[in-house]
C-alpha cells in the first residue's frame, strides 16, 4: 500500500474513533456507515448482533437499519429459514465475504427469498461478522447493493475486513460513552 492509500485509511479510522466520541448513541452508526462509503460503495446495511439457530436461521438481538425500512426486519422473519448466508459466518470467530444473491440463491427452492431480496433492492452483499465462541452471539455487518451488476471487487472486502473491526470497537466506545454519561 502507497502512502497516499494508508493515510487515506489512517484518517479514516481516526474519523470513525472521533464519531464514537462525538455523535450520540442512535447516530454513531449510521455516521460511520456514510463514512464508511467512502470506501467500500453501498446503497443499504443491517448491523446487529445475533445467534444462529441451526434449522431456523438467526435469532436477532439488536439491529441497526441503514436505508432499510422496518419491514424488512419484519418480512425476514417469514423467510431467515431459506437465508443460507448466515450459516457462512456460522463458527467461524473472524469472517468477511461477499456474494451476488442472484448466483447464490439461484436454487427455485429460493424463490421466496429472491423476492424479498428484491423488493428491498438487495443484490449483491458483503458481511463482516465476529464471533464470541464461548457464546456464539455474533456481531456483522451486511453492505447491500441494488445493482445486480455492481459485484464486490476483492480490494473492497478486503478493506471491509480492515475496517469492520474498528466500526464495532467504536460502537463500544459510543456505547461506553453513552453509559457513562448516565452515571
Amino acid at each position: 500500500m502507497d502512502e497516499a492509500k494508508l493515510d487515506a485509511f489512517s484518517d479514516l479510522l481516526l474519523q470513525i474513533y472521533r464519531t464514537s466520541a462525538e455523535l450520540p448513541l442512535d447516530a454513531y452508526q449510521d455516521g460511520v456507515l456514510n463514512l464508511l462509503k467512502s470506501v467500500v460503495p453501498f446503497d443499504s446495511s443491517m448491523w446487529g448482533t445475533a445467534t444462529y439457530v441451526d434449522g431456523q436461521g438467526l435469532d436477532i438481538h439488536t439491529i441497526q437499519l441503514h436505508n432499510q425500512s422496518v419491514q424488512m426486519i419484519q418480512e425476514y422473519e417469514s423467510v431467515k429459514h431459506l437465508d443460507t448466508t448466515a450459516a457462512m459466518v456460522e463458527g467461524k470467530q473472524q469472517t468477511t465475504q461477499a456474494f451476488h444473491c442472484g448466483s447464490w440463491f439461484a436454487d427455485s427452492r429460493f424463490g421466496a427469498y429472491r423476492e424479498f431480496q428484491a423488493r428491498h433492492e438487495i443484490e449483491n452483499v458483503m458481511i463482516s461478522a465476529y464471533t464470541d465462541m464461548n457464546t456464539m452471539a455474533a456481531q456483522w455487518v451486511s453492505l447491500f447493493r441494488a445493482d445486480e451488476d455492481q459485484h464486490c471487487r476483492p480490494e473492497q472486502l478486503r478493506m471491509l475486513s480492515r475496517i469492520a473491526p474498528h466500526l464495532m470497537q467504536g460502537l463500544r466506545h459510543n456505547r461506553m460513552r453513552h453509559m457513562n454519561s448516565l452515571s
